[in-house]
């Protein structure tokens, strides 16, 4: 993996995404669970490909393995604890929910979370197969990963059409308090990879 990665907050951040992953490797994108290094930190971006670039429904980031972080992500999404999406038109850049998962205000109990993963497999395959991962690397500490993470995905929030109404909503994001100054945030994606609305530079 590329070692670029963020790391001097005095100076502001830099963050490279690398990408795209994929849980099953596929022609397009390795799995994961193989390309990522062991006990590599950051933030990382769930996407789909819509022919033009990525459209981006969710940020994430972690302090632990990104690895084991997506297998939990992955047990999550298989056992019908996640929202379900209709893939056709998931794909397109739509949400069509099928199923509202365990958590967020229409939650569903864990018994019935496991009738619908039974039921609605071939659903969840299909997304599985579909969803694409960037990851950038970081090793500043928890606090700013957390206020860059929050940042992008304001950003992704207020950007136009589907790019802003293709994010997961309900999400809980760590934003800048107003006593911590700001820090200005570089964002690049690898490979010449297109991953729309993803700013050039924030502040987070």
């Amino acid at each position: 993996m590329n070692s670029e990665h963020a790391q001097d907050p005095t100076g502001g951040l830099d963050l490279v995404f690398l990408g795209p992953f994929a849980w099953l490797a596929t022609a397009d994108a390795p799995s994961i669970f193989d390309a990522i290094e062991p006990d590599i930190a950051g933030i990382y971006l769930w996407a789909i490909d819509r022919g033009d670039g990525h459209l981006v429904s969710y940020v994430g980031e972690t302090g632990r393995c990104v690895r084991k972080r997506m297998a939990e992500h992955y047990a999550e999404h298989a056992a019908g604890r996640y929202l379900i999406h209709e893939p056709s038109d998931y794909a397109r850049g739509i949400k069509a929910a099928l199923w509202p998962g365990h958590y967020g205000k229409d939650a569903s109990d864990l018994g019935s979370c496991v009738r619908a993963s039974i039921e609605l497999a071939p659903k969840i395959a299909e997304l599985s197969r579909m969803l694409r991962f960037f990851l950038a690397r970081t090793t500043c500490d928890q606090r700013l990963r957390r206020r860059a993470e929050a940042a992008i995905a304001d950003e992704l929030y207020r950007a136009p059409g589907s790019i802003g109404a293709f994010q997961d909503s309900g999400v809980r994001y760590q934003r800048r308090r107003q006593s911590e100054p700001p820090v200005t945030v570089s964002i690049k994606v690898a490979d010449h990879q297109i991953v729309l609305g993803l700013p050039a530079i924030i502040q987070a």
